[in-house]
């Protein structure tokens, strides 16, 4: 029963990560869409990155719900019922595993540098949308990485290997 929960939370999350990305790096297409709209008349170019860039976003934050519902529910039928996990919220959760760290530095870095390039005579050069993708997508890792339904996956997973010895 419980390779189920951790099957459907992996593919969730995996999910999630995948329609996070894809609304991340539809910010590098911005400048291209946005000049060949307005060049070569092709505003569809416009029409599609910004539906690739808001479904990214909604998708993604759809599939953390459907993780965070499974996680839910194996905890009340299997564990303690207690779903808050004891934990912090997510928002000021740092460095809880190995992934998250790379997740956090990397969130934290490119603000730095978004917030420095701002202010340099180099905030309209494409730079700009290079660091604005790497702290979305870092930004969404960060809630999926230092979350509770990551947290009971690598539980699980740890769980099932201790049984398999």
């Amino acid at each position: 029963m419980t390779q189920k929960y951790l099957r459907r939370i992996k593919k969730f999350l995996l999910a999630a990560t995948i329609s996070f990305f894809l609304n991340a790096v539809s910010v590098l297409f911005m400048p291209l869409c946005s000049t060949m709209a307005y060049t070569a008349g092709r505003r569809w170019l416009l029409l599609l990155n910004g539906s690739v860039f808001w479904l990214g976003l909604i998708m993604g934050f759809a599939f953390v719900f459907a993780a965070n519902s499974d996680r839910k529910e194996y905890i009340r039928k299997h564990l303690d019922g207690d779903v808050s996990m004891k934990r912090r919220p997510v928002a000021i959760t740092f460095f809880s595993n190995q992934p998250a760290k790379v997740a956090d530095i990397t969130m934290c870095l490119s603000f730095v540098l978004t917030v420095i390039i701002l202010f340099t005579p180099a905030a309209d050069k494409y730079i700009t949308y290079v660091m604005l993708t790497f702290f979305l997508f870092s930004l969404n890792m960060h809630g999926i990485l230092n979350g509770r339904s990551y947290k009971i996956l690598t539980k699980l997973k740890a769980r099932r290997e201790e049984e398999n010895e």
